[in-house]
């Protein structure tokens, strides 16, 4: 009922800001469980819905985004080809779905698989894509750059493009 909602939404808020602003999906579902089978994670994540939590929690499991600061890493790690295409759609972009980016990657002749997509775009520094982990909004947000680089979209989109997008 809801006086159960209401706990385990008391509880997951709880641990997400106890742990950093951050949380593994897995324990977001374990914590979001005592509420009744109708309250998901994908339910706290569905705008409008009675358990929609998406004011304050940030979950974006087949969405990239670009990054305001690259993450540091020490190996460069999977096809450098395949990396180098995300990053000019995200940077052209600012953000893109799993199926976008596939769409984007096919019309300039790169082909790749949804999988080798979602493990590119988690080891891309530049690049956010964390899906199993749920945020604090302003966590996440403070982490992303949702806006197009606009250096790369001067060079990138031509204006019949320019007419389709603004139409959309």
């Amino acid at each position: 009922g809801d006086i159960d909602w209401f706990n385990a939404k008391r509880q997951l808020l709880g641990v997400v800001m106890h742990q950093g602003g951050r949380l593994d999906v897995q324990v977001a579902r374990f914590l979001i469980n005592p509420a009744g089978e109708e309250a998901t994670l994908e339910k706290v994540f569905e705008a409008g819905s009675k358990y929609d939590l998406t004011k304050v929690l940030f979950w974006e499991p087949r969405r990239v985004f670009r990054r305001r600061q690259a993450m540091a890493v020490e190996d460069a790690q999977g096809d450098p080809e395949l990396q180098q295409a995300l990053l000019k759609v995200i940077r052209a972009k600012g953000s893109a779905s799993l199926d976008e980016l596939k769409a984007a990657l096919e019309e300039v002749g790169t082909k790749a698989d949804e999988g080798a997509i979602y493990a590119a775009a988690q080891v891309i520094p530049e690049l956010f894509f964390m899906p199993d982990q749920v945020f604090l909004r302003h966590v996440a947000l403070g982490i992303i750059a949702e806006d197009p680089l606009a250096e790369e979209l001067a060079e990138e989109v031509d204006e019949e493009e320019e007419l389709m997008r603004e139409a959309l």
